[in-house]
């Protein structure tokens, strides 16, 4: 005969027992914080069992069996009262530290922010302390729990810097397809600083789009090199290279250079782990682009004179206090000018404007100091001057749209192809002497009786006109998918490849999807769509 086999061990948690409402006015015992507790002397039972809540009751506290019907009752509910206050006595205190290191945690969050130093900790919280002690005096002690030192503010930031990478290595995980924008820049230390960032889209078409990291290049700055960093950041957040769909970079010859750039030594990388790189989108950085163009609007003329004014006003400090305290004696709109920097793409037109505006108390405060600028009493370089405030603040409502974060390449490229026919029309406008759309140089123009079209202008425009043309070639190219992809509703079959004609034709037909596209959210339309029937 074969042996039984070992009986089965029983497990207490196998047995599902689970507290009995009839305990409460039985026995005096309630359910809190998962334990079966007893509300005479707050001591608990290991295992919710009528045997142990009934043995502990008899042995126990055998005096409460006086207490019968309605006093029995009234007794209950006043010792679950006494335990509900105990409860909340000692949870109070628990509660104030949680609240006092999520405060903690949200103000080392701002330092970091700011790039302020850490010891900044010490004063904020010198200065909430002042403050509560006049404001809310019986609360000030709850505010002295802050701890704002400077190891706890770096503790709190190499935390927050933890959970940011974590959060992002999850969200990588789940995209189905992503692209990658790069750009490197030189720091005043002349560092090389490589930045790439990433966007992503999930199955359910939401957006991902975040900063994937930072690396400092001590060496050369080769296309090799930038792709080693690319592939160490890409590794650490072990994101799939066979979902990358495209690669934006800053136009530089180790980005795309033909031989040893960036985009073709990764696609042979591509193609040695066997994923296709044929279909690789590359682009030129669409904002560094617009800025490049509007560099080809050169009036030399100008610019110098602007800038050396500036500089001559703004960068000797008795000047600088003398020329704002003349602005304030008479009572200017403005109150002081604006430099200019290159690096930063809008300050031209703001600085340009400012001076402009200020243009005549500039002339007055340059003849105290006995500096003669002849240019600013020069009617063609005033004129020059209006029209390149004028051209300039056009371009700097363009460059701010194609600013901001969730917006798609169709959208981008429609704010560009919207700029190149306004250029058009100011072309047109201009050769038959309409300046509606350049205010300042219609204003400079009556003053100085400048009624014959200026020719010059037109030119400056025609260069534009090319250069936009030139640079925005390669959107041209994707064009048509990005009709398709911005308005299936519209598209003509035939301007479709073979391998979507039947979707687009059903798309088309189908009222429940164009209704829901006319409600203008078009990720939201994607997200409707079904994924098998239009693949």
């Amino acid at each position: 005969m074969d042996k039984p086999g070992p009986s089965k061990k029983r497990k207490v948690k196998d047995e599902n027992r689970q507290f009995q409402e009839i305990w409460t006015e039985k026995y005096f015992f309630v359910w809190s914080h998962n334990k079966v507790v007893c509300l005479i002397c707050k001591n608990s039972v290991a295992i919710a069992k009528e045997y142990n809540v009934k043995r502990h009751y008899e042995t126990q506290h055998p005096t409460f069996t006086k207490f019968t019907g309605e006093l029995r009752k009234q007794k209950m509910l006043s010792l679950e009262r006494e335990l509900i206050g105990q409860q909340a006595m000692f949870a109070k205190p628990i509660q104030d530290s949680e609240t006092a290191t999520e405060v903690s945690y949200e103000i080392s969050r701002m330092i970091a922010k700011r790039s302020r130093p850490f010891n900044d900790g010490d004063f904020v919280k010198e200065c909430i302390e002042i403050a509560a002690k006049k404001m809310c005096p019986e609360a000030a002690k709850k505010f002295e729990k802050f701890q704002l030192n400077r190891m706890t503010i770096q503790r709190r930031i190499m935390s927050l810097s933890g959970n940011i990478a974590e959060q992002l290595n999850e969200k990588t995980n789940i995209i189905e397809f992503f692209s990658l924008a790069l750009d490197e820049s030189t720091d005043i230390s002349s560092t090389a600083q490589f930045l790439i960032f990433i966007r992503g889209v999930t199955q359910d078409f939401e957006v991902l789009e975040e900063l994937l990291g930072m690396c400092s290049l001590k060496g050369q700055t080769r296309g090799v090199d930038i792709l080693n960093v690319i592939l160490d950041e890409c590794s650490k957040t072990d994101l799939d290279l066979s979902k990358l769909s495209g690669v934006a970079t800053d136009g530089a010859p180790s980005m795309i250079g033909v031989n040893s750039g960036l985009v073709t030594l990764l696609k042979k990388h591509l193609q040695e782990k066997n994923i296709n790189a044929e279909d690789l989108m590359q682009f030129h950085c669409i904002i560094h682009q617009e800025a490049l163009c509007s560099k080809k609007i050169e009036f030399q003329n100008v610019m110098k004179v602007v800038v050396l004014t500036v500089n001559f006003i703004k960068s000797r400090g008795l000047n600088h206090r003398q020329f704002k305290q003349f602005l304030d004696d008479i009572e200017s709109e403005y109150g002081d000018l604006l430099y200019y920097t290159e690096v930063r793409w809008l300050s031209r037109g703001l600085t340009l404007e400012r001076f402009l505006n200020l243009i005549e108390e500039i002339g007055i405060f340059l003849a105290k100091k006995q500096r003669d600028v002849p240019e600013l009493k020069n009617p063609d370089c005033l004129c020059d001057l209006a029209f390149l405030v004028d051209i300039t603040n056009h371009l700097n409502v363009l460059i701010t749209r194609l600013q901001g974060k969730n917006q798609l390449i169709s959208q981008l490229y429609a704010h560009v192809a919207s700029f190149q026919c306004k250029l058009t029309l100011f072309r047109s406008q201009l050769n038959s002497g309409n300046y509606n759309h350049f205010p300042n140089y219609k204003k400079m123009a009556e003053k100085f009786n400048k009624a014959a079209i200026n020719f010059s202008y037109v030119e400056k425009l025609d260069i534009l006109i090319q250069s936009f043309q030139d640079r925005f070639s390669e959107f041209k190219k994707v064009k048509p998918l990005l009709d398709i992809f911005s308005n299936p509703f519209t598209i003509s079959v035939d301007n479709a490849s073979e391998s979507m004609e039947l979707e687009i034709i059903d798309i088309q037909n189908d009222q429940d999807l164009r209704n829901k596209f006319n409600e203008g959210d078009l990720l939201n339309f994607y997200r409707c769509i079904d994924k098998n029937t239009y693949k």
